[in-house]
């Protein structure tokens, strides 16, 4: 029995798959963004700022932003510690990303 290979597949065909892939992730994320922006702008850009001025909005922001401070930089940390364990783990990587 033969098998196939993606590489074997007519070029319309991968491009097709690929339009199909993109459009459908295009959609996944763009459908939501556009609801929750016309949602939130539905009585206009001054009555949103009116909301940003909150003082249950501005304590959302704060911390928020407190938690994105801390968030990101133990995300860089372990994400660094991650990619060393497995390319010191993997004989064949280590020689090309890490050095032992």
């Amino acid at each position: 029995m033969v098998e196939a290979n993606a590489i074997d597949a007519p070029r319309w065909l991968r491009a097709l798959l690929i339009i199909a892939a993109v459009a459908t992730m295009a959609l996944l994320v763009l459908l939501p963004l556009a609801v929750v922006l016309g949602s939130g702008f539905a009585k206009g850009v001054h009555a949103w700022f009116a909301a940003l001025a909150e003082p249950d909005a501005l304590a959302a922001l704060r911390l928020t932003l407190f938690t994105a401070a801390i968030v990101i930089p133990l995300n860089a940390v372990f994400g660094v510690f991650t990619a060393c364990g497995r390319c010191r783990a993997s004989s064949s990587a280590a020689n090309a990303c890490c050095s032992r």
